[in-house]
């Protein structure tokens, strides 16, 4: 009985101390890890800031592949979310809080009874790559246990940190070989604009636009309007023959305008790609869209557009030529 007693004290000696030390660590956990993700900003910062391309770098999902996951404001931006329950992982829900492009991404977790985080993610470019901050921030409450928690957890979670920023470098590495783009949503302000429209077959559209073009640019030199903005196609209709809308965005004007028409686009939400390169290579930016659309079950709610941002005439390099192909969505 003696033995068992003084055994009892050991262990209740040890208890105390480890309690007395628990109040003396730090209530305030932070941890991050850092790596250079060898691939173009865009990318990178896509693949933090659409929620759904987490599923492929993620170190937790890749250790329950039956995590069950709920998206929230599409899953992509500011006020994005997504909800987990997990056997292995337990449940909580990821907001993201903020979303600065190409700089800080800041998210809340809430992982129910188990507390509250942050985890911030810095994007800084460089010349070897994208330089990726990505940090941890928890309150562990006045209790000793819980910051005896905290210290234990830094090793585990720093590993996770560590496998997931090689998963991303990977993930983008790969993306580089395929036709990728990288696809924002944006809404546009109202304009005015005058247009022509035609019905016309693949190999005279070119020849079509031109025309129509240049009969707008006469309409602006007669009227004494002014071009805001760059030129802009509309594809209403796209099978054996295309319905094609060709415009030029105007400062608004209450004159009246003879041989074209007049009209005002109303404020509307896109979902954009900018492409840079020759117009040869727009039928995969489109190609590209209409798969991303229909993934993240976005509805269209007319006809795609496409803003001509640099005038072959000036810039003979079709290498630099931009242009931004726009979707509007619901």
């Amino acid at each position: 009985m003696k033995a068992l007693k003084r055994i009892l004290l050991v262990l209740l000696a040890l208890i105390i101390v480890v309690l007395i030390i628990g109040m003396f660590l730090p209530k305030h956990v932070h941890m991050q890890r850092d790596a250079t993700i060898h691939a173009p900003m865009e990318m990178v910062y896509d693949q933090v800031d659409n929620l759904h391309n987490w599923e492929v770098w993620s170190p937790w999902h890749r250790m329950d592949a039956n995590m069950a996951i709920t998206y929230e404001n599409e899953g992509v931006g500011q006020g994005a979310a997504y909800s987990w329950v997990s056997e292995k992982m337990g449940n909580g829900k990821l907001i993201i809080a903020y979303s600065h492009p190409f700089d800080t991404i800041k998210t809340d977790l809430d992982f129910g009874h188990q507390g509250i985080a942050n985890a911030d993610y810095y994007f800084q470019e460089t010349p070897d790559g994208i330089h990726l901050t990505w940090t941890f921030d928890s309150d562990m409450g006045p209790g000793p246990i819980g910051r005896w928690m905290g210290l234990l957890m830094k090793p585990m979670l720093g590993k996770s940190y560590e496998d997931g920023l090689r998963n991303l470098d990977s993930v983008c590495t790969g993306l580089q070989k395929t036709d990728w783009f990288y696809v924002k949503t944006k809404i546009k302000d109202s304009y005015a604009y005058i247009s022509l429209t035609q019905e016309v077959t693949y190999p005279s559209m070119a020849k079509a636009m031109e025309y129509m073009y240049g009969t707008l640019m006469k309409s602006i030199e007669k009227n004494g309007l002014k071009v805001t903005d760059a030129p802009i196609a509309i594809y209403h209709t796209w099978g054996d023959t295309i319905k094609v809308e060709c415009g030029l965005i105007i400062e608004p004007t209450d004159k009246e305008i003879k041989g074209v028409d007049k009209k005002e686009m109303p404020q509307q939400k896109y979902a954009v790609i900018k492409y840079t390169g020759p117009y040869e290579g727009l039928e995969k930016v489109h190609m590209y869209m209409d798969k991303y659309l229909k993934s993240y079950q976005l509805e269209v709610v007319g006809g795609p557009i496409e803003k001509y941002k640099t005038d072959p005439m000036t810039e003979p390099d079709p290498m630099k030529w931009v242009t931004y192909v726009m979707y509007p969505i619901k």
